[in-house]
């Protein structure tokens, strides 16, 4: 008799869990997109430059590179409060039970943390880059953006 009333609280334990499973589906297919964008664009950036930046005009591509990868990590913050906002009404509800919302935030940051471990690969990669120009003022403004890049910003300030 007793494990006829085990399997009630086993099921309780994931309700909602299949019924809600798009949410983290949809919040790992959007993080990897915006991991994805982030590394293109610095790989082509490097690409494009033979990885160095070798004047004024290679500036333009390195800052608009950092900004979409400060522009996307604001975005995945904010992607990943909504999730708690969204999983915490739906416990809070009864739709999921606390075991299935905190299940889904494991799976979202079981599947996205080797992207985002792979993506700081890359961007080494890009803070490495050669400053081969003549003028000194280029790398200065290099390595004040990569102090910038490291800071809560939005983007690169418009110098």
């Amino acid at each position: 008799m007793e494990y006829v009333q085990e399997i009630p609280q086993q099921a309780s334990l994931l309700r909602g869990f299949g019924a809600t499973l798009y949410i983290p589906v949809i919040s790992i297919a959007i993080a990897l997109a915006m991991c994805f964008a982030s590394m293109f664009r610095q790989g082509r950036v490097m690409e494009e430059l033979g990885g160095k930046i070798s004047g004024h005009q290679d500036l333009t591509p390195v800052k608009d590179a950092i900004n979409l990868s400060m522009i996307l990590a604001v975005a995945y913050m904010g992607l990943f409060g909504v999730m708690i906002l969204l999983l915490g009404f739906l416990f809070a509800n009864g739709t999921i039970s606390f075991f299935a919302a905190t299940t889904h935030l494991f799976l979202f940051g079981v599947v996205t943390l080797p992207f985002g471990l792979w993506s700081k690969v890359v961007e080494k990669k890009f803070r490495a880059m050669e400053v081969t120009a003549a003028d000194p003022s280029v790398a200065e403004t290099f390595q004040r953006w990569l102090v910038q890049w490291n800071e809560a910003r939005l983007k690169l300030p418009d110098d």
